[in-house]
């Protein structure tokens, strides 16, 4: 997860955003089956590097950006699915 903040850095660090005011997250995966599974370890670690450190990665990599161009916002976007939780999805819905 680290490689992918500094790869944002890397690529915010060229003029083509010197008029970015605002910035999205749509950071989402899902992966259905119990928290309980053999698997959950590992897949609650995937849907928490994209769904948690992704969206913390991308947010961080872009707020210099927009300090530089004289403030602005982020929008973290999210699905209604955060809200509740179905059979399945629990690993996602903690995520969100």
């Amino acid at each position: 997860m680290a490689g992918i903040g500094f790869e944002l850095r890397k690529l915010l660090r060229r003029d083509s955003f010197a008029g970015l005011f605002q910035a999205y997250a749509y950071a989402g995966i899902i992966s259905s089956g119990s928290v309980l599974s053999a698997d959950a370890l590992e897949r609650g670690r995937r849907e928490f590097d994209t769904n948690v450190f992704g969206v913390l990665a991308t947010s961080s990599a872009f707020a210099p950006v927009l300090a530089a161009n004289g403030g602005g916002g982020i929008i973290n976007v999210l699905s209604v699915l955060s809200w509740f939780s179905s059979p399945g999805s629990g690993l996602y819905c903690a995520s969100k």
